[in-house]
């Protein structure tokens, strides 16, 4: 009985949405509430069980982003930017009448909270300030570093040989953002070197690919940007059907590959390595946040590429 390529992607792509799985990192932490008298801007739990404010933000020009401020008691909130001709800021959303339950004092507090907004005109790197104002005159401020690009994005393009399989970059055209996007993963070459070039402050920090070669034995290999890479020489998978004796292989020669980084403005980071930690051999994650300290572990992750041939 003949199987159809159809069927065959089917039953491949089942068999890999049950083995994806995503663990994350547990943490024996107490978290804790907010403190009395403290400005909290853009404010998260962290993983030692205390709140910390945002510090680094990205954005594209000409677009907006909000930040939520938030000051537990009295006072009177202001925001400006080191450069209002290029990101200009403002508050929204202010409330100074919002009380909070207090379950230390089974009372109720007052809460000064809203919104910052924030608006990119031009390219470049702005500090904002957060400012409050206490009723006896005395201010606590929060400082916000903002890096404004045609992109955010981790890359910016990325070649195999002379053939380029990733493309996103933008700029700045009569006061308009023009981007351009393309990705090509058909690719005819056996190897080449594969080149990552990364936007501003990004910096890769290695790849693990994974590839089939002509016997089926999938290997999985770390290599540098710039390097040599090798690209499957056999299929995927290839299985046989005990009832009608019939065998069939992946329509496709796959070669994966994860591209590790790290954001060198925010400090945030993506690794990736090869782990038999759970009895097999595949490819773990590990995400960063920088401005938590909380690290995030997950396993089968979908790959940065996945170039094919027939």
């Amino acid at each position: 009985m003949k199987r159809t390529c159809k069927k065959i992607l089917a039953l491949i792509l089942a068999a890999v949405i049950c083995a994806s799985t995503l663990s994350f990192s547990s943490y024996a932490v107490t978290f804790q509430p907010k403190a009395d008298d403290t400005l909290y801007v853009g404010a998260k739990q962290n993983a030692k069980g205390g709140w910390s404010n945002i510090s680094k933000v990205r954005m594209e020009v000409f677009s907006t982003k909000q930040l939520n401020f938030e000051y537990l008691g009295s006072a009177q909130v202001s925001v400006k930017s080191n450069k209002p001709a290029g990101l200009k800021v403002t508050i929204n959303g202010y409330y100074d009448d919002k009380y909070e339950y207090d379950p230390k004092t089974n009372s109720y507090k007052g809460v000064v909270d809203g919104w910052i907004n924030m608006y990119a005109l031009k390219t470049g790197t702005y500090t904002v300030t957060v400012t409050a104002t206490l009723s006896n005159g005395s201010k606590k401020e929060q400082k916000i570093s903002v890096l404004v690009g045609t992109q955010t994005g981790v890359m910016k393009t990325a070649k195999l040989g002379k053939k380029t399989i990733y493309n996103n970059v933008g700029k700045v055209k009569k006061g308009e953002l023009i981007s351009t996007y393309s990705t090509n993963d058909y690719i005819t070459a056996k190897s080449g070197k594969l080149k990552i070039t990364p936007n501003t402050k990004y910096k890769i920090t290695g790849m693990v690919v994974v590839s089939v070669n002509a016997k089926g034995k999938v290997s999985y290999k770390k290599v540098k940007n710039g390097k040599n890479i090798t690209l499957s020489r056999g299929y995927q998978s290839k299985s046989s059907d005990a009832i009608d004796e019939s065998s069939y292989k992946s329509c496709k020669k796959h070669t994966y590959i994860y591209v590790s980084y790290k954001d060198t403005f925010t400090g945030d980071s993506v690794t990736y390595s090869v782990s038999t930690k759970r009895g097999k051999k595949e490819i773990k994650a590990v995400y960063f946040d920088k401005q938590t300290g909380f690290k995030t572990v997950g396993y089968q992750d979908t790959a940065t590429f996945d170039l094919w041939n027939y």
